[in-house]
């Protein structure tokens, strides 16, 4: 989930290009879902994002979609309800040239809406008040190879690792 606008493509290229190498280790039922807000006049970066899936073969499996504004608790509640992984790479768009990341400050609520709907969230960075607990309720990656190396390690957990993780995610936001 984010904002669709130009300044944020270099990130959704990434996370395309990651999908697209992780598809052969995940179930074959596996789809990346790219939710967002078309942000001022970038209405385009919706058609950009699925040409580039097309491009790269995974239209199949990756579902790009705009919320309204005033419904996005709603979209999202239901669209994260089936979800596994929420994937959240906050300022991926500026860090892409270093693989180092650093944890960034503030709360967000993207995370914990996720959350509440029960995916597990790999987060990029973090932050010293986002509700992720590093290997308690979910991930924090501090480079672009170990988002994709925990995000694999979510889909690769044994059942009862996984309803573990996720019924300490559902409790941390209580």
């Amino acid at each position: 989930f984010g904002d669709f606008s130009a300044n944020y493509m270099s990130a959704f290229d990434h996370i395309l290009t990651m999908f697209k190498d992780l598809i052969p280790r995940l179930p074959a039922t596996s789809k990346l879902l790219i939710l967002g807000q078309v942000i001022g006049k970038h209405p385009g970066v919706m058609t950009d994002l699925r040409n580039k899936a097309q491009a790269a073969g995974i239209d199949d499996r990756v579902l790009v979609q705009s919320i309204i504004l005033n419904n996005v608790d709603n979209v999202l509640s239901e669209s994260l309800r089936s979800a596994l992984v929420q994937l959240h790479v906050g300022d991926l768009r500026l860090r892409l040239q270093d693989d180092n990341t650093e944890r960034t400050p503030g709360f967000n609520p993207d995370i914990a809406l996720g959350m509440s709907a029960g995916c597990i969230p790999v987060v990029l960075g973090g932050g010293p008040m986002d509700p992720v607990v590093d290997g308690k309720n979910g991930y924090i990656a501090h480079s672009k190879a170990e988002l994709k190396k925990l995000t694999l390690a979510v889909f690769a957990m044994s059942d009862s690792e996984r309803i573990r993780i996720q019924e300490a995610v559902q409790s941390s936001l209580h």
